[in-house]
This record gives C-alpha cells, structure tokens and sequence, in this order.
C-alpha cells in the first residue's frame, strides 16, 4: 500500500512574521508567529530545520509560502489523505523517516507486510582515474550518488527520484558553467543505467546513454528519475567496493512480492 507525500502544513509570509495554515497556501489558518519569534518551538521543523527555514525567510518576499510538514495522499487503495499527525501512528516512524528523504510528490510505500526480495538484475562500474578532476572528489561524488538511490522503493506504474538530502562535492572543470562540475556521478549513473535497463525498466530520465550518463546541468538525485513500468515493486539497492580511482559502484533491482 502506498501513497504520495504532498505537501499539508505551510508557512506563509507576511509583513510582519508568518501565517502557518494546514492544507496548503489558503489553507485553514492555524497561528501567527512574529519575525522575531521565529524558532523551533513555534514553527514544525521535523522537515526543514530552523537554520534551513530562517535562510528561506530571509530571502522570500510576503506572500511566498514554504512545505513545512507533509501528509500522504493519492493512495492505491482508495483511502483517504493521512494528516502529518496520524502517520507514525497508522505506518511507523520508518515511513517518516523515508518521506524525509525524498522531495514532495515522491511514491512512499506506507505498507508491505511479509514479501520476499528476489534480484532481477545488477551492473558495476569501475570509477576509472581522471586526476585532472580530482580522483578522491569523483570517489565521493560516486559514493554519495550510491547513498542517494539505495534503498528507494518503487511502487507498480510510478517513478521515483533519489534522496534530495544528498550534498557532493564540486570538481574544477573549466568546460562547465561556474568552472565546476559533480565529477563521479557518471560512472554511478552507468552503474544504475545498467541495472534498471536490464532489468527491463526504461532508461532513467535524467540518464543519458553513454559515457557521461548525466549532464552538468542535471542534479544526480531530483534530476534523476526511475520509472517502474511492472506490475510489482521494486527495490534499488547500490553500494561502492574499494576506494579512490578503484572504486566499484554496484547496482542491482530488488523485486519485491
């Protein structure tokens, strides 16, 4: 059984400090909190930290509005939208823990109950030596691109992007806009190009065939998105061997029944 995360509690800006509403922008209007009282006692920060939020304010004008807290919708079986509050209690606080991981509109599986998990398919790419980007750059770039896809589920007839929590590090490139580029991910990408294809999956969007799988411009995680085109779920699961220009990345696609 799954649902998707939708965005329920916001913050809206005013003149003065924020309007807090539940059910989006025009939402039911649940308090005022002052620019100066603005901390986490009196704003919802099991999603964006006060640090995060603060930042936000700072730089949005009256009017803009920020997800603060979100529920599941859109459910497979018809059920009506779970509030933020009844989550944990309904699905257990590994299902929170997963929506906080992924952006808005990302499938959540609320329940599984007993499955089994057979391998349909698996691929590895080596990272390969490029110095002039900086090889142990590339090696976490790969690495964090490995944390960022393992473990997502994806239900039947959906897609699903990777972890939006997953920072990498920029490597000089004098080709890319800015002088940098996230050196690494495409060695990675090939790695889940592989998998997914082979397992009978289309290409990722966001993935490019051949060697650099990903453009500069394209985020390695919610610029990526895997589309599960069965009839039952599917786990991805991906790891790195070794270090440095040596390092593996590995991939495979979990059938979940």
């Amino acid at each position: 059984m799954w649902g998707y995360k939708t965005g329920y509690t916001v913050g809206v800006k005013t003149k003065d400090g924020l309007e807090i509403r539940e059910g989006g922008k025009s939402g039911e209007l649940v308090k005022t909190v002052s620019s100066s009282d603005i901390k986490n006692e009196t704003i919802p920060h099991e999603y964006v930290t006060i640090t995060t939020f603060k930042k936000w304010y700072n730089r949005s004008d009256v009017g803009d509005y920020i997800n603060l807290d979100y529920s599941l919708t859109g459910f497979n079986d018809g059920r009506n939208q779970v509030p933020p509050s009844q989550i944990k209690t309904f699905f257990g606080e590994s299902v929170v823990t997963y929506m906080k991981n992924y952006p808005s509109g990302s499938p959540v599986m609320a329940y599984m109950g007993p499955h089994s998990e057979n391998v349909t398919a698996s691929s590895a790419e080596s990272l390969g030596s490029h110095p002039e980007y900086g090889d142990a750059a590339r090696a976490y770039n790969a690495m964090q691109f490995a944390r960022a896809w393992n473990g997502t589920i994806i239900p039947p007839k959906t897609g699903s992007n990777g972890k939006e929590n997953i920072g990498f590090d920029p490597c000089p490139d004098p080709n890319a806009t800015g002088g940098s580029a996230v050196h690494g991910v495409c060695p990675a990408g090939r790695s889940l190009r592989g998998a997914t294809t082979a397992a009978g999956l289309p290409l990722p969007s966001g993935i490019r065939w051949g060697e650099l799988s990903i453009a500069y411009d394209t985020s390695p995680t919610v610029g990526v998105k895997v589309y599960n085109n069965h009839n039952y779920p599917i786990k991805l699961v991906m790891w790195t061997e070794g270090s440095g220009a040596g390092l593996v990345i590995n991939s495979r696609v979990v059938k979940l029944s």
